[in-house]
């Protein structure tokens, strides 16, 4: 599992896109997303409700301004003082960037 997640190669989580219901894809087939969906489990039913429900949780799939999608942003991706993220962070960022994309193309 080692050469699946060198501590150097940070770029690996762009090669996954959640769904509005929690389900992880591979983005455009990238064999090593859709290799560490598969011997993680990360596809299941549990998971995806999860991830769901903790995106609706962090107001990433509401109706937010700019300025509040760019707050939930900074949270989102900053650690804690134990150096974690929020559960689910992945999901919830993958939204909010959507998101704020969306909203600056409006405008």
């Amino acid at each position: 599992m080692a050469e699946l997640f060198d501590k150097y190669d940070f770029d690996y989580v762009i090669n996954f896109e959640f769904s509005s219901r929690g389900k992880i894809k591979a983005v455009d087939g990238n064999q090593r997303a859709v290799y560490t969906i598969d011997k993680l489990n990360l596809d299941t039913g549990a998971l995806n409700a999860a991830r769901e429900a903790a995106m609706w949780e962090s107001g990433a799939m509401q109706d937010i301004t700019e300025e509040r999608c760019l707050f939930l942003l900074d949270k989102y991706e900053r650690a804690d003082k134990d150096g974690k993220y929020a559960g689910y962070s992945d999901a919830i960022i993958y939204h909010l960037k959507k998101r704020l994309k969306r909203l600056r193309q409006e405008k």
